[in-house]
């Protein structure tokens, strides 16, 4: 079994558990490991064909624990599956140029990694008087929009069916398609998914590559004219 399709299997057999199983209870310190990942390894010993136990825990450790403690198991919308490792969130510029970036455990609270992000680099709402950040409605909170007029900013974001029209919901539908853009130039022509990281510090590494990468051509084709910011045709040789 490829490697690919193993994660796949044990991804959908540990979600499937975890849906299953009611929530844990426990007195004093958690657990190392949680109930729904105790059972996913049990059987997943036994569809990979470990008779021994010792041999089972040496593959395990070796080739089940990347970046443990770190990813999670999230869901991915535009893709209806779900995965196990981290989402990238990226705050870009109108024409694509990345200005922050984090890698995140998936099961965070997307509105709480973007206030992380902006506490950390407090100079870019501070630099940008009315500064205007557009997103998708899961991050969608008043509590979360009033922290960033604190800051000074004020989030766009597509109402829900229940709500009145925002204002400036008309620029949404160019933004999805740069939104689109950016994962396409990323995903696409700068391979971010087949990055090959295996540890905390290779994958960060890794997606700082293809960030870099991809802001180096967008300044180039910038200061060119290139009819296309985010194109890299220039550089394919």
């Amino acid at each position: 079994m490829k490697n690919e399709d193993r994660d796949a299997l044990l991804t959908a057999l540990y979600v499937k558990i975890d849906d299953e199983l009611e929530a844990e209870r426990w007195m004093g310190c958690p657990p190392q490991l949680s109930d729904a990942e105790l059972v996913t390894l049990a059987v997943a010993q036994a569809l990979l064909g470990f008779r021994s136990e010792a041999r089972w825990l040496r593959f395990a450790r070796k080739n089940l624990a990347e970046m443990a403690g770190w990813a999670g198991y999230g869901y991915c919308a535009s893709h209806t599956r779900f995965f196990w490792g981290l989402r990238l969130y990226l705050v870009c510029t109108p024409t694509g140029m990345p200005i922050l970036w984090a890698l995140a455990n998936p099961k965070l609270d997307e509105r709480e990694v973007l206030q992380a992000m902006l506490d950390v680099d407090e100079d870019l709402v501070a630099d940008r008087p009315g500064l205007l950040i557009i997103a998708d409605k899961g991050f969608a909170s008043k509590e979360f929009e009033n922290d960033l007029v604190m800051r000074g900013a004020e989030l766009l974001r597509p109402s829900f069916k229940r709500e009145k029209k925002r204002k400036g919901e008309g620029l949404l539908k160019s933004v999805r398609q740069l939104i689109e853009s950016v994962n396409d130039t990323l995903k696409g022509q700068l391979d971010l998914e087949q990055h090959g990281g295996r540890t905390f510090e290779g994958v960060a590494v890794r997606v700082a590559q293809r960030i870099l990468a991809m802001a180096a051509a967008i300044g180039r084709n910038h200061k060119t004219g290139a009819p296309s910011t985010r194109s890299l045709a220039a550089f394919d040789h």
